[in-house]
């Protein structure tokens, strides 16, 4: 539990209060009081970041500039867009209006202005230096997207002004300042550094374990047209208890990295193109590694402030398993979200019968699917409505998709095998999900919920699907039908492995459900393993545009060497559970696999490594020692070293190739994905090298890295707070639903933040589009929010990125770890305190 004091003090920062708040051992604050600015981030005593929006202003200008059009275009609009003849014409006026516009209302309502000095003024009641009010040293002003559309008619992207101001004299600690922007808006503020939190100071939100052999936080900003934030004349910190204030640490601040850029490519000494700044910032580092005491910590700076408060104990990764894991119960697909398992509600989902399609989810591969294959044609197609399955629950969401999809075996494997390492660390009611209390560890729970999908959609011949689809995109309640896809060998024998593991593990704690499990396992295996259940030549029956254009045919066949990786992991699970020797014989055949762990087609965010993991580990010798040894050496120590070398090179230390500023999506950049290449290769050898680097990953993930954000939903106190999914967008919450990891940092920026907010349309002004900026933002810098224009980056998916973040907490958590109550009743957090709305950019 965070100290009640941490969070008043927190909340009255955040809210604009004006009267002192106590926390009771003698440190009293004044908080911010802000006045037509939307909120002030501190980075020093010489740096603070202004942040104002006129987003409303904007458009009534726009409105004066038509003489009334726009608004009486808008009102039409309004009036009619819900009914059955919308006025497309006025839809259309709108952007006409605003296009034509924008760019002169934005300068006559001072946009441009609000990056000089003279729009600022500084001014202190008890700092005589500025008694007479003084303007900033130097401005430099960034254009931050917000997320979606906050006017009515207005652009399709929120945006702030964001100024970063150098104080003409350093502040001073206990002192009240206030900053005016313009004459007309303002925000009052008491320089404190036990209570003001710099957002320069970077760190691992979540915790820090007292066995990890590295502690570190970073200080750092970039400023922009202004560069890296000197931090040179800060020579020690504090790690400062936060029950007691007092020192419990302290020590200096270390220059790590000068402001350095991606390493260069061959071609850049002949075309003249200058590598990309990796971060912008002259990086300090803050090593407090040999801090002894546990308990509630922040960091101070004497002459910057203080960090966000960070748990060093030997459960600080408690609440991150808890959060996490509890991320998959909030994408469950056939059940409603509902007290006491959760305060972020939503209704029953997908309760209508399953039907049958020709679809097929293909095997992980090199190009295993025919060209021009598109899933939602055939299933509108084919889709067979006299064959159905009812009562079909089980299985997640990803972010607004409804699907459920054979990748989502990820965190099956990824729980099943973190539990077979370590199942002292899990209990039952460990998650508050409807399952606790059944004498059952509740990640194992989650499993069989993710497993019974696939259950369901079990033949009598043992066959199991991979996919359930529609033929569209849906909102989640629309009428639509939905599919199995064929079944396949491949599917099945992913199914019988899993449901093998889960077997044996419940074999003492469940030993009825352990017996159903192997029951299907052995029928799902046995359909799987039978060259006579190959589908052969396929003749795929589709309609283009989603069954409504004209019919076409695909052809495809399956080749046996498609069931290889799948057939391997199933026989080994088969034989932990039967102890049979038959599935273990002729292994050698399977070895060479082309789905190699981490390598292409796999990737670091699959459960590829899982193919050849129980081969190497567990109780019994499966293979001779020579192949072990190979095995263990190529697929599992040699990519974790490489990872491992990663880490010193970049400038915050993460599993990251410094010369890569590209190939950043789909959950690459998510660091708990080569954190579990890591923790596994640590499992394997028992060395703590490969340990302490996934901690260093997920300190990045949590905090420690240049914009000071946590990755995942309700970790921390600055996450993403406006994210691609349809349950935090459609619940009238603010906070958005916890344990979700979006891909985050994909190393550009979206078409339209440069479109509407970096630039505007000419229209009246000019037939080129006006330039307000074009910040060269550094590789790690480029993240920006919006839930729908910028998928790429404030999307998700239960296997690229959730599934690791469980995996790697899950095996930092503490033995027996349980839940408070109130952690328990955790409370959406109100819209003031959620800090990741206004993020370091």
């Amino acid at each position: 539990m965070k100290p009640v004091w941490i969070l008043v003090v927190l909340l009255a920062f955040f809210t604009g209060a004006v009267a002192p708040v106590a926390r009771g051992d003698g440190f009293d604050v004044v908080e911010p009081r802000y006045d037509g600015v939307d909120q002030l981030l501190l980075l020093s005593d010489r740096w603070v970041i202004v942040v104002t929006s006129n987003i409303e202003a904007v458009m009534a200008e726009v409105d004066r500039l038509s003489d009334g059009k726009f608004k009486r275009s808008l009102a039409t609009w309004e009036l009619t867009r819900t009914t059955l003849l919308p006025d497309w014409g006025s839809s259309k006026n709108l952007r006409t209006l605003r296009e034509t516009y924008i760019a002169q209302a934005r300068e006559n309502v001072g946009d441009t202005a609000l990056g000089l000095t003279t729009s600022y003024s500084i001014s202190s009641s008890d700092d005589e230096r500025y008694a007479k009010g003084s303007p900033p040293k130097e401005t430099v002003r960034l254009l931050v997207g917000l997320g979606g559309r906050r006017v009515a008619g207005g652009p399709d992207v929120d945006y702030a002004h964001y100024a970063y101001l150098k104080m003409p004299e350093p502040l001073r600690n206990g002192k009240q300042y206030e900053i005016k922007v313009r004459g007309e808006a303002s925000v009052s503020f008491r320089y404190d550094e036990n209570h003001l939190v710099s957002r320069a100071i970077k760190v691992n939100q979540a915790g820090y374990l007292p066995s990890a052999s590295h502690k570190i936080a970073y200080l750092g900003a970039h400023l922009y047209d202004a560069g890296p934030m000197d931090c040179s004349m800060y020579p020690t910190f504090d790690v400062v208890d936060a029950t007691t204030g007092t020192a419990a640490f302290t020590g200096p601040l270390v220059l790590r990295d000068k402001n350095s850029r991606v390493a260069a490519k061959k071609d850049d000494a002949t075309n003249g193109k200058t590598p990309a700044l990796i971060h912008g910032e002259n990086l300090y580092e803050l090593d407090f590694s040999a801090l002894k005491a546990q308990g509630e910590f922040f960091i101070r700076i004497p002459g910057v402030g203080r960090s966000w408060p960070f748990r060093h104990a030997d459960d600080a990764y408690g609440e991150v398993f808890y959060t996490a894991a509890r991320g998959l119960y909030h994408q469950r697909c056939g059940i409603a979200y509902e007290t006491p398992y959760t305060n972020w509600k939503r209704p029953l989902c997908h309760t209508d019968p399953i039907y049958e399609s020709e679809h097929i989810s293909f095997p992980k591969g090199k190009n295993e699917q025919p060209e021009g294959y598109e899933r939602f044609d055939v299933i509108a197609a084919t889709l067979d409505k006299k064959q159905k399955t009812e009562n079909v629950r089980g299985g997640w969401h990803d972010a607004a998709d409804w699907d459920r999809v054979d990748t989502h075996y990820a965190p099956i494997f990824d729980m099943l095998y973190a539990y077979e390492m370590a199942p002292e660390k899990f209990t039952d009611s460990q998650l508050n999900i409807p399952e606790s209390g059944n004498g059952i560890p509740d990640i194992l729970d989650e499993v069989a919920y993710g497993l019974a999908v696939w259950e369901k959609s079990m033949k009598a011949n043992g066959g199991v699907a991979g996919h359930v689809e529609t033929w569209t995109h849906p909102e989640i309640d629309s009428e639509v039908d939905y599919a199995f896809s064929r079944r396949t060998r491949w599917d099945s024998l992913l199914f019988a492995a899993a449901a093998a593991q889960l077997s044996e593990q419940l074999t003492s704690l469940a030993p009825t459900r352990s017996e159903e499990l192997k029951a299907e396992a052995l029928k799902a295996y046995s359909f799987g393993a039978n060259p006579a259940n190959s589908l052969g030549k396929v003749t795929f029956h589709a309609r283009h545009d989603r069954g409504k254009g004209d019919p076409y045919t695909l052809e495809w066949e399956e080749k046996d060497s498609y069931i290889e990786a799948y057939l391997l992991l199933a026989k080994v699970r088969l034989y932990r559970i039967t102890q049979d020797k038959q599935y273990i014989e002729g292994l050698g055949g399977l070895l060479d696999t082309p789905l190699r762990p981490y390598a292409w087609p796999c990737s670091i965010t699959d459960f590829s490594p899982w193919f050849f993991f129980s081969l190497v580990h567990g109780p019994e010798a499966i293979l001779p020692k020579f192949q072990r040894l190979k095995i263990i050496k190529s697929y599992f120590l040699e990519p974790a070293d490489k990872l491992l070398g990663y880490i010193e090179t970049m400038p915050y230390r993460h599993s990251w190739p410094r010369d890569q500023d590209y190939w950043q999506g789909w959950g690459a950049t998510v660091m708990t994905n080569p954190g579990r290449a890591l923790l596994i290769a640590f499992a394997l050898t028992g060395d703590e090298k490969y340990r302490d680097a996934a901690l260093l990953n997920m300190d990045f993930m949590f905090g420690g890295n240049p914009m000071g954000m946590s990755w995942t939903t309700g970790i921390g106190y600055v996450y993403p707070t406006d994210i691609q999914h349809t349950v935090s967008r459609d619940d009238g919450i603010a906070d958005p639903v916890p344990g979700i990891t979006i891909y985050g940092i994909t190393g550009g920026v979206y078409p339209a933040l440069r479109e509407q907010v970096w630039q505007s349309p000419g229209g009246s002004m000019s037939k080129e589009p006006v330039v307000y900026q074009d910040p060269k933002t550094p590789v790690w810098r480029r993240w920006s929010c919006h839930p729908s224009l910028n998928t790429a980056q404030c999307e998700f998916t239960i296997h690229e990125t959730n599934s690791s973040t469980i995996f790697c907490a899950a095996m930092m958590l503490s033995e027996g770890w349980k839940p408070s109550e109130a952690l328990k009743k955790r409370q959406p957090t109100a819209p003031a305190l959620l800090h990741g709305r206004w993020y370091l950019p």
